[in-house]
């Protein structure tokens, strides 16, 4: 058995004592930060600095992904890998598909009957392609012009929030009135 491989084995995981990250180490009673002069900008890493300002990847769960993958198997088996790219994507096609997925799990199916796959992986699939058909050019942005949503949400939550606001006060003041 190599050194490395020995060490990896015999190593167990463990949270710092002072900020509770999970750090590597033989003990975890001993995993804990280094030292604070260690860790100044001085002591970091050069690819540190240079990989924290990029696009981090790893906060993307990897269940997501996987099932999401698993939904792009399908498509790739019915339609083709990457047929999406072959021509112009159609965006209420893709956004009608995603929703028809997230309603069917919301109403309580996991899978989809003709794939197996999950119904949140497909959806992801389908946002997935709008995404990639609009960075490749290829978006036929086929919505309808635009209409009042974002501000009717906004307006119907600024309005629910001044009702809550006005039940809370009404019971501060319930509180106040003795009988």
């Amino acid at each position: 058995m190599s050194f490395f491989r020995e060490a990896f084995e015999t190593e167990t995981r463990g949270s710092c004592k002072h900020c509770g990250e999970v750090r590597w180490s033989h003990d975890p009673d001993t995993a804990e930060c280094p030292p604070l002069e260690l860790r100044t900008a001085a002591a970091i890493n050069p690819k540190d600095a240079l990989g924290a300002a990029k696009v981090p990847l790893s906060l993307v769960p990897a269940s997501a992904i996987i099932h999401c993958a698993e939904a792009f198997r399908n498509g790739a088996e019915k339609y083709g890998p990457y047929n999406w790219r072959q021509k112009n994507v159609r965006a209420s096609i893709y956004v009608d598909a995603a929703m028809r997925h997230i309603l069917s799990w919301f109403d309580g199916e996991t899978l989809a009957e003709d794939s197996g796959v999950h119904h949140l992986g497909h959806a992801m699939a389908c946002l997935s392609i709008l995404l990639d058909a609009y960075e490749c050019g290829s978006l036929e942005d086929d919505r309808p012009s635009q209409g009042r949503a974002a501000d009717l949400l906004d307006s119907l939550h600024r309005e629910r929030e001044a009702e809550e606001k006005a039940t809370e006060h009404d019971r501060d003041l319930d509180d106040e009135i003795p009988f």
